[in-house]
């Protein structure tokens, strides 16, 4: 059987980020394909909560095809525009994620996958990635010699601190993603964030919230409503674009040379 892949870096806070990675634009993608197992297994619940929580999996439609149609498009749409993109791990789309960029000849960094030790050492990150155009950060358990409900936390903080983030896209999902983005929010809070709706789950639930705006200088109609994620992704490209020229920022990519 073949042995959990290995971090590249494993960090004790943000403070290690500027010297491991340097500063790039980057998106975070926070995406998965929800099941009840996930909520479950969630680091942030306690066992005792489980029978009183609202399942995304259950309570919310479920799109797997159009989720991994979507993390799929807004990679090959953020790619070449210079951004670096950034992810919790998640077997169901690491994987892929990893593949898209190194099918585009991206080269390596400029996908940037985060596990806490519990994750990274119990399957969360499959062995069979490709890491030509990625790299793994790690991120130590708070406990002595175990692992604590902390852990995921900490491993958030310290992701969604990533130098140069710029904008966040929440795709399908389920606890874990809705954690992503309050995490993300409060870090970020004048940062676009972009729930595409039409996968459903978490980002249905985060694009309903009221008083709230998953969805940029867009319509939100486009991600409720369109099913063509290339064009999706496209738009939201240009709007964080948009954004930087409006602050004087401009985009050069390096990332194929």
């Amino acid at each position: 059987m073949p042995r959990p892949h290995m971090p590249d870096y494993i960090v004790d806070g943000v403070d290690a980020l500027d010297y491991v990675l340097g500063e790039r634009w980057g998106l975070l993608i926070s995406a998965n394909v929800p099941t009840v197992m996930d909520d479950r297994r969630s680091l942030e619940v306690e066992p005792g909560e489980w029978e009183e929580q609202d399942y995304l999996a259950t309570t919310a439609p479920t799109y797997p095809a159009r989720i991994r149609d979507a993390v799929s498009a807004l990679a090959r749409a953020a790619l070449p525009r210079g951004f670096r993109l950034v992810c919790h791990a998640h077997p169901s789309v690491t994987p892929m994620l990893l593949q898209v960029a190194s099918d585009m000849g991206a080269r390596r960094g400029s996908v940037v996958v985060f596990a806490s030790r519990f994750e990274w050492s119990n399957g969360a990150v499959s062995p069979f990635c490709n890491w030509s155009a990625g790299v793994l950060i790690g991120t130590r358990s708070l406990g002595v010699g175990r692992q604590t409900p902390r852990d995921a936390a900490h491993m958030r903080e310290v992701m969604v601190r990533v130098p140069g983030l710029h904008g966040a896209v929440f795709i399908g999902g389920h606890r874990d993603v809705l954690l992503d983005a309050s995490a993300f929010q409060a870090t970020h809070p004048s940062a676009n964030c972009y729930a595409i709706e039409s996968t459903g789950a978490a980002a249905a639930a985060l694009a309903g919230r009221p008083n709230s705006n998953f969805h940029g200088n867009l319509d939100r109609d486009l991600l409720r409503d369109s099913k063509s994620y290339s064009l999706v992704a496209h738009r939201i490209i240009q709007d964080l674009l948009r954004g930087q020229r409006d602050s004087g920022l401009e985009a050069v990519s390096d990332l194929f040379l």
